[in-house]
């Protein structure tokens, strides 16, 4: 399996990969472009890419694709803060170019839509996936504008780098305000408070990838497929319901 998450490397992985001396791969992260990515699939070796956004059409022959459910995993986010009585909810976004970025953004503005809660520009902040970024995204946020009722960050690290930036300014979570992440690393369970997230079922989705790989190479007439693993909430300690 190869995890591909700095430019230079995904170069040389991608040279690795086209020179015929593997059987199969399967590709995951966020490195990889998509232009990189059209030459794979023009390729004839088995490929799984997991959490990549291709159109049906692009996937042909021995390429399969599994991807964890972004948007719904945004969505039980937002609607989980929503039911707790938090309208004011920011949003730290990634990079556009991702699928994660994307999906979830998605999630978070149906779930608003759906209560009939408007979507405020100013409430989704660019982050990058980094604790470092978010940090500075919600720390500059409420310098400038106002402390959120809540906030729901596109992964656990950006929701740690939320938490660093409110407790700096003295801010409870969640006292005087919930976070929820997305991922459930390992780390969630063990800050203070304990990181209400979204389980994206990564064991699952490793799991079904290497599977499979392994019935195409094991039989080659199998075709392209492509599924979808559904996450799901996991309530810890960094949410208040709202009074």
């Amino acid at each position: 399996m190869t995890s591909l998450i700095k430019h230079h490397e995904s170069q040389q992985i991608l040279k690795f990969l086209q020179n015929g001396s593997v059987r199969g791969a399967i590709i995951s992260g966020g490195g990889i472009d998509e232009a990189e990515v059209s030459g794979l699939l023009e390729s004839v070796f088995p490929m799984v890419f997991v959490d990549k956004l291709f159109s049906d059409r692009d996937i042909s022959g021995r390429k399969s694709i599994v991807n964890r459910n972004n948007f719904k995993g945004a969505y039980l986010a937002t609607k989980y803060l929503l039911d707790m009585g938090h309208t004011d909810i920011v949003y730290i976004d990634g990079p556009s170019n991702r699928l994660p970025s994307i999906e979830r953004l998605q999630g978070y503005q149906k779930a608003l839509q759906d209560r009939g809660r408007e979507i405020l520009p100013e409430n989704i902040l660019k982050g990058d996936f980094s604790d470092k970024t978010a940090e500075k995204v919600i720390s500059d946020f409420i310098t400038k504008k106002h402390v959120p009722s809540a906030i729901f960050a596109i992964n656990d690290m950006s929701a740690i780098g939320a938490i660093r930036a409110l407790r700096k300014k003295n801010i409870s979570i969640p006292g005087d305000v919930s976070i929820v992440g997305f991922d459930d690393l390992l780390i969630s369970s063990e800050i203070d408070p304990k990181l209400t997230t979204i389980r994206a079922n990564t064991e699952i989705i490793a799991m079904e990838a290497v599977e499979r790989l392994v019935k195409m190479l094991e039989n080659p007439s199998i075709g392209a497929s492509k599924s979808v693993i559904d996450p799901v909430l996991v309530e810890r300690e960094s949410v208040r319901r709202k009074l």
